[in-house]
């Protein structure tokens, strides 16, 4: 086995980049693309090819070795195949196909020079390096290391400025300023964005979590739900706070820098300082559009933990869950109202009883004061949240709907809103009193009784029927009044 003192993890570093000495031309993503597809360039990789890929880099960054003799690529080969793929046969003559199929692939370059003949040495690319590296680096951006990487690209920046200013001849530009710019300088921003893509990957887990507590048991995961989402949004918070306060200076030193190059016609250093401000540019755009999305997905997440539906019940009406039932009404006899979360209504909440019809009422006071009707269910739709109550009209299919809004722009926006969601809606509005016409037909006055005709009126039922409930409902009035 060959060995030397440069580890492998220097060449895998290496490997996932910064920035480019030399300008690349315009159209350098075309000609890429164009040469891929011509040479039907292509990954396939197993799993058994991961694993022995990344058992080679482990050994060789663990002994510092930078090539493997053919031997040991098989006796690893071997040790893998006894844990990915137990009992497997000929597993020398699969270690000999597996090292041509990841030459083929430009994972294995073979160093020795010895020829065909003889077996010879082999050493990881950095392609194979940085795959296998993306499957065990766990860098994920923190303040402290944000913290330190920008404080060294500031003092490098300063640096490479001073010896810009100083700089009399073109050997000196590109010893001082051409060099730092394309290697310290690039080493430290993609320092940055590799750690802002172990945060990105961080970021997915952390969904997946919620999401996997919110499936098994949405009740209990409430509270660690909160805290996930708390820690990401606090940790985004302060490096877009970190990255907007020093992706200014860095913009600005380089800008100084560039005009610099541009005056001492400098056309390389030029090119290379715009790039280096194209990737701070880049860097400052991932911590703002990060923060967004992350307070968009906490939204999201904070709405289906604590949104709710307030409900008043008719008698009879059970609602059916996965983990058992609940009698509606003797929970509103308790608490006056029942409340059910979006998230139960997602998990598949079902209610069972008999509905009359279902009342939608936008203005809180008037979902509180109105009397109950004997079959009929109250729905309180807190103006534009409509998206839990959409959730519950999907269980009122064959129920009569009415919406009882504001009658101001608002509340028709609102009832046409609802319409959309449901379009056999009748609509209603609260006025500061009753039309005439609902005095003459219910023979009562008072806001809470022409609410409730109208209501009636609205679901088709018959003038009689109408007269008949608003008449009683206006004795319960009246004996509420009188109360």
């Amino acid at each position: 086995m060959s060995e030397t003192t440069a580890p492998l993890r220097g060449r895998a570093v290496s490997a996932e980049g910064g920035l480019v000495t030399s300008a690349p031309p315009s159209n350098e993503p075309t000609r890429v693309i164009a040469s891929l597809a011509r040479d039907q360039e292509n990954l396939e990789l197993k799993t058994v090819d991961l694993c022995f890929l990344a058992g080679l880099y482990l050994r060789a960054d663990k002994a510092a070795l930078a090539s493997f003799e053919e031997d040991v690529l098989i006796d690893m080969f071997e040790q893998v195949c006894d844990v990915v793929e137990p009992g497997a046969e000929n597993p020398r003559k699969r270690a000999t196909h597996a090292i041509q199929r990841l030459r083929e692939q430009s994972m294995l370059a073979r160093v020795d020079g010895a020829g065909i003949v003889r077996a010879g040495d082999y050493a990881l690319t950095t392609l194979a390096a940085a795959v296998v590296q993306s499957f065990l680096t766990d860098e994920a951006l923190t303040r402290e290391s944000l913290t330190l990487l920008t404080g060294g690209l500031s003092v490098q920046l300063a640096e490479v400025l001073a010896a810009a200013k100083k700089a009399t001849d073109t050997e000196t530009s590109k010893s001082k300023v051409s060099g730092p710019l394309c290697v310290t300088v690039s080493e430290l921003v993609s320092g940055i964005e590799r750690r802002q893509r172990g945060l990105d990957a961080q970021q997915e887990e952390v969904q997946a979590e919620i999401a996997k507590l919110l499936q098994s048991d949405w009740f209990s995961a409430v509270d660690r739900c909160q805290l996930l989402l708390d820690i990401t949004t606090s940790t985004l918070n302060e490096l877009n706070e970190i990255l907007l306060r020093d992706t200014h200076l860095f913009v600005a030193l380089l800008l100084a820098l560039q005009g610099l190059a541009t005056a001492a016609e400098n056309r390389e250093a030029e090119e290379t300082v715009q790039r280096v401000i194209e990737h701070v540019d880049r860097i400052a755009s991932w911590g703002s559009a990060r923060q967004q999305a992350w307070s968009e997905y906490y939204q999201y997440v904070h709405r289906y933990l604590r949104d709710v539906v307030r409900l008043r019940p008719p008698q009879g009406l059970v609602a059916l869950t996965p983990q058992g039932r609940v009698d509606l009404a003797a929970v509103l006899a308790v608490l006056g109202e029942v409340s059910i979360p979006e998230r139960a209504l997602r998990g598949g909440l079902a209610l069972e009883g008999a509905i009359l019809a279902a009342l939608l009422v936008e203005n809180l006071g008037a979902f509180c004061d109105l009397h109950a009707v004997d079959g009929w269910l109250l729905v309180h739709v807190p103006e534009w949240d409509t998206a839990t109550v959409a959730r519950l009209l999907e269980r009122l299919v064959h129920v009569p709907v009415v919406h009882f809004g504001d009658l101001d722009p608002n509340g028709v926006r609102i009832l046409r809103h609802l319409r959309a969601l449901r379009s056999d809606l009748r609509g209603s509005c609260r006025s500061s009193g009753p039309s005439p016409s609902m005095r003459r037909v219910c023979r009562v006055s008072g806001p809470r009784t022409s609410i409730s005709a109208k209501l009636l009126l609205s679901c088709g039922r018959s003038r009689a029927a109408v007269c008949g409930s608003s008449r009683n409902l206006s004795r319960s009035t009246r004996g509420h009044r009188r109360r």
